[in-house]
């Protein structure tokens, strides 16, 4: 088991975060914390532990361990994009839009969007990412609680004008697909990934399946299995935040600038923030969750090809103006 140290966190509002890498070795090891309430409502035997905290990637990722010990279920609505692995027990989810009801074992996976309202419960452990913040997290003398970001006392807001008029709802026929508000995958961790081609030099020997589409997460975030079977080096530039489970074998992570590297394995996680120049390499499989799209994938008869978004050919671009002067004594006046 990790021993985690829970403490303040004093920060200074000026601070910038750091581009760096985040690694929590064992992080599915992780004790979780038990919660006393989330605003004001109180919770029923809900233990919980950021292992990728807000302020790692500056208030845009979470990531972290649930633990919910008893089979209650208890009504959720999603203001949120959240990524649920179920790692230990049963994890029951009912959808409160038809009534389907899910009972998610170990190594399957739940997206749940923003709009989605549900049941959940069961005796279970799961692996979580959300997008952007719902909370954050303080200890209190009467233990931890939950601070909700979108439900902040006496927040100032400016009501939206009244509609023109309201007409009968009418069917959709647009011919495009408005889609669930959740995606259930069975058995996710052990899904087939497929080799990827025409990888312009970038990707050596890549094998990915994309689990949670683009699509939808209203073009929000991505999840899915990477294999990377052999122990050649990869580098690029880190456009995203992506935050990578490893679920076998060794992955290596440096940091092109100052050196520092993370051997991860099993059970392992790894955070890489956008701006980071990154060298990956090591034979490994991993659950990774990405924000913001950077590659759409498309099926070929013989491998996996991606449209990347981040390099378009004859994309239009506007330089930046030149500096008015350079100086490198802090400027305290004009």
């Amino acid at each position: 088991m990790v021993d985690v140290s829970y403490k303040a966190n004093p920060r200074n509002a000026n601070e910038l975060s750091p581009i760096r890498t985040k690694f929590v070795k064992g992080a599915l090891s992780t004790a979780p914390v038990t919660v006393d309430s989330i605003g004001q409502s109180e919770q029923d035997a809900w233990n919980q532990v950021n292992l990728i905290d807000p302020i790692d990637t500056n208030i845009t990722v979470v990531t972290g361990i649930a633990h919910h010990p008893t089979r209650t279920m208890h009504e959720g609505a999603f203001y949120y994009h959240q990524f649920a692995l179920c790692i230990e027990g049963e994890m029951v989810v009912q959808n409160l839009a038809n009534g389907n009801v899910y009972y998610g074992k170990p190594g399957d996976l739940y997206y749940w969007a923003p709009g989605h309202h549900q049941m959940l419960g069961g005796p279970f452990k799961a692996y979580f990412v959300k997008t952007p913040i719902p909370s954050k997290w303080i200890l209190t003398p009467n233990g931890k609680q939950g601070v909700p970001m979108f439900e902040l006392e006496n927040e100032t807001r400016l009501e939206g004008s009244q509609p023109t008029e309201v007409k009968p709802v009418r069917p959709w026929s647009s011919g495009v697909n408005r889609g669930p508000r959740m995606k259930f995958i069975r058995g996710a961790t052990d899904a087939t990934a497929m080799t990827v081609g025409d990888t312009a030099g970038r990707l050596d020997a890549w094998k990915q399946v994309e689990l949670i589409n683009p699509t939808d997460t209203d073009f929000t975030a991505v999840a899915g299995i990477a294999e990377h079977p052999t122990n050649t080096e990869i580098e690029w530039k880190q456009r995203r935040h992506q935050v990578v489970l490893v679920l076998d074998g060794e992955l290596v992570s440096e940091d092109a600038d100052t050196g520092i590297t993370y051997k991860a394995h099993k059970d392992d996680v790894l955070y890489w923030p956008p701006g980071l120049n990154l060298r990956l390499g090591g034979a490994f499989r991993a659950y990774y969750v990405q924000t913001p799209i950077t590659r759409r994938w498309i099926s070929t008869a013989d491998s996996v090809r991606y449209m990347d978004l981040e390099n378009i050919d004859g994309e239009g671009t506007f330089k930046d103006s030149s500096p008015d002067k350079i100086s490198k004594e802090r400027m305290t006046e004009i």
